[in-house]
């Protein structure tokens, strides 16, 4: 695709935010950000950010990403190395070399993938092969089933995620544009996910009990563990959509629910109590217990930054659901210190420099790129598929200087004239390709590698070739 409609799509769509490398896109030059459309677009993407950051599912997503990132790059390199086989990209490459080594590199890599694909299983329903590794899985164990306005709806996770978000925005907009919800959430101009959630509610609990619903959303994001694969009864107690569906049917007919006032915290920690105890899940603190853990096992700055979310969300327990309730708060330096790691905007990128150390994220994104791309998924951005993408390209974050000065496109392969690393005296980067760097502290390096045709190959396709392989 040329590159001027690449990006003609991707301006339909408005704003992007991407949990895995927690950056924010929004298609508009930074001083057209203040404009009120724009700015709740923003506001839109953002919110999707603190839904990672003060919730414990979104901590657990991220952990688990971060966790397969590194897993796939391993298991890729070591077991390349434990076949003297070369280091091919993507891993579909190897099932044209018809040998068994190439085989198990391909399926032990795609096994790791698998184990992350849960989320693309409840978060978009998809009908691909996790539902059919997960044996213990059917299709109807992923999503509900429910029915709004008449219609049968299979209730995901992104249900959730995108009507919350877009209840907030539509709060902030009744305070911009003096509009109510109805015009601002209007389904003759939205794709389903926008709505699906709110309207379930409505019809289940009534309007007159709308100020529960972002409470709702959010006790259904209040997961203990990451959802399990391995069995129904853990998938539904763990996975957003089916806590969402399961509070639904509790508060609904419960005419002692506790009432709510927005400034008390202690109405929204009985609320919230009252409804996880009524459902048999584990109460808040319980719920964060996975993600403190893991917050606590890292020095770098982005596990700090992720603690220090928790921290606060708990000290300002409305700070998600109703975050302009008290202008004092919404405009706060505290509150707005949480910002997505980078924003992208036709004119620029701004990083979170203030909270999260800059190498981190480019590192982070360099890895990430790697992964996605042994297992075979392009980038949004990609115009050149026989070739890796840095962190920087990959993700649309183009920063490095090698890119701006035109030395550098952000495709690497083998035959690549690679910008020297000059590192000073404390061993911080002056110049050079951080990509390769990150590549050399796993050991490997861009000129040993063999590209082929980035694309993803299903599982059931690698399952195919094995049964072949062993006729």
């Amino acid at each position: 695709m040329e590159k001027k409609l690449l990006y003609g799509s991707l301006r339909a769509i408005l704003g992007q935010f991407t949990p895995s490398s927690m950056g924010t896109r929004v298609f508009v030059e930074k001083d057209d950000l203040a404009e009120p459309n724009h700015f709740l677009v923003l506001f839109h993407e953002r919110f999707h950010y603190f839904q990672m950051i003060f919730t414990p599912y979104g901590h657990l997503k991220w952990s688990a990403y971060r966790t397969n990132t590194i897993e796939i790059i391993e298991i890729w390199k070591k077991l390349t190395e434990q076949f003297g086989i070369p280091k091919k990209i993507p891993i579909k490459e190897y099932l044209q070399d018809e040998n068994l080594e190439g085989l198990k590199i391909a399926y032990n890599v795609a096994v790791k993938d698998l184990m992350y694909g849960i989320y693309r299983a409840i978060e978009y329903d998809s009908n691909t092969a996790e539902s059919k590794f997960f044996t213990s899985l059917k299709e109807s164990d992923r999503c509900p089933v429910v029915f709004i306005g008449g219609n049968k709806h299979r209730f995901r996770v992104i249900d959730i995620l995108e009507s919350f978000a877009k209840f907030e925005e539509a709060m902030l907009g009744e305070l911009i544009f003096e509009k109510n919800l109805d015009e601002l959430i209007d389904p003759n101009k939205l794709k389903p996910e926008y709505y699906i959630a709110l309207y379930y509610f409505i019809e289940q609990v009534g309007v007159e009990r709308l100020v529960e619903f972002p409470i709702v959303c959010e006790l259904s994001l209040l997961c203990a563990h990451i959802p399990s694969p391995t069995s129904v009864e853990l998938l539904k107690k763990y996975s957003p959509n089916w806590r969402f569906i399961k509070i639904i049917e509790s508060i609904k007919d419960d005419s002692n629910i506790p009432e709510i006032d927005l400034y008390d915290d202690k109405t929204f920690w009985k609320y919230c109590e009252y409804v996880l105890k009524k459902c048999n899940y584990e109460d808040i603190y319980a719920s964060w217990k996975s993600a403190l853990e893991y917050a606590d096992s890292s020095d770098l700055s982005m596990a700090k930054e992720m603690k220090r979310a928790i921290e606060y969300k708990i000290a300002h327990p409305w700070m998600l659901v109703y975050s302009m309730r008290n202008p004092e708060d919404f405009m706060s330096n505290d509150f707005n210190s949480f910002q997505s790691y980078f924003t992208i905007t036709n004119d620029g990128v701004f990083y979170n420099a203030a909270n999260i150390q800059n190498e981190e994220i480019i590192f982070e994104n360099h890895l990430q790129a790697l992964s996605q791309q042994i297992c075979g998924y392009t980038s949004n951005y990609c115009q050149d598929s026989f070739k890796m993408m840095c962190g920087y390209s990959y993700t649309g974050a183009l920063t490095c200087p090698h890119y701006l000065n035109g030395e550098c496109e952000g495709y690497i392969d083998a035959e690549t004239d690679i910008p020297e690393i000059v590192l000073d005296e404390k061993s911080n980067i002056i110049s050079g390709c951080t990509f390769e760097m990150a590549l050399n502290l796993q050991g490997l390096t861009a000129k040993d590698i063999d590209i082929g045709m980035i694309s993803h190959v299903d599982f059931n396709k690698i399952i195919e070739i094995t049964k072949k392989f062993r006729k």
